[in-house]
Order: C-alpha cells, then structure tokens, then sequence
C-alpha cells in the first residue's frame, strides 16, 4: 500500500521539478553584428530573420521569417508595408554573423536560446532624426510641401542605416 502512495509522490516532485526547468530564463547580449548588403531593388524596407543562439553565443538554424517594402503613405503619412522577396536572402546572410556572449541561465549555467528574431532595416538615404519605422521615400523628394523637405540627406549609394537602427524583437511562438 506504501508503494502506491511512494510512486505518486515521486511523480508530483517530477512534474514539480519540470515545470521549475521550463521558466529558468536564458540571456545574453549581442557583441557582434553584420550589415547586410543591399540588394538589387529600388524598395527600402524591413528583413526578418529568426535563429537559435548555442551555448558558444553563435547563431545557428537561420531562417528568414519575413520581408517588407515600403510602398508609399497613408492619408495620415505613415508607411505602408508589403510583402515582398527582395529582403530574405541578404538578412539571412547577414545574421549568420550575429554572435553573442555565451548565454546563461539564472543559475549562471549556460543555456541555448531558441526562436530569437533580428529585424534588419534596409533604407537607401541616411536621414537623422527620423523613427526606425519611418522611411524617406522618392516621393517625399517630390512633394517638398511636407515634413520632409527641410531634412539633411547624406547622398550616396544605398546604405543601410546607422547601428542604431537595428531592433531586437520578441521571439515569434509557433
């Protein structure tokens, strides 16, 4: 009758103990990052990739999650976005570069992280003071009665904005 009650007890501590491993959280700050190329396209916009980081702070299973290009504004001057290919290829590349310290659990143990996402900005004009969603388009040369005909444009080939511009966001849950 012991036995029973023994076995019981051994299985709560285990599903105790399982559920304490899954909310250990596992951190780790970038310390290098690579700059995509630009690719052939006239499009400015956004490259999304996804990856695990190992317990060395490399990435590893790269795999591009998603790519938009600014095609105009809004009524209210806001940029609209749309899928499109041109971004995938040249973020891939680019993260596969990415390191990080080696990360660690709460414990100081080192962990692997998994499903971290990169958001890379591709922009053509190196413009100061404008939001990281924001985007200065050709039309926006044409129309100098808006926001931004006073705006300093570092001319040039395309670019890829400063190191500022670059955006870690939340994990994508599947």
């Amino acid at each position: 009758m012991n036995f029973p009650l023994i076995l019981l007890s051994t299985f709560m501590l285990q599903n105790l103990a399982s559920e304490d491993l899954n909310t250990i959280e596992c951190n780790t700050k970038m310390t290098q990052i690579m700059k995509p190329m630009y690719p052939r396209t006239n499009y400015q916009g956004f490259g999304t990739v996804q990856f695990d980081i190992d317990k060395t702070g490399s990435v590893k299973d790269v795999k591009a999650v998603q790519s938009l290009c600014a095609v105009g504004r809004d009524e209210n001057g806001k940029i609209e976005l749309k899928e499109c290919p041109f971004f995938k290829a040249n973020s891939v590349g680019a993260a596969k570069y990415i390191k990080y310290k080696p990360p660690l659990d709460q414990n100081g143990d080192a962990c692997e992280i998994s499903g971290k996402v990169h958001r890379y900005k591709f922009t053509k004009y190196r413009v100061k003071d404008l939001d990281y969603d924001d985007f200065l388009l050709r039309d926006d040369f044409k129309n100098r009665d808006n926001k931004y005909k006073d705006i300093p444009v570092d001319p040039g080939g395309p670019i890829l904005e400063d190191l500022n511009s670059y955006m870690d966001i939340p994990a994508i849950n599947n």
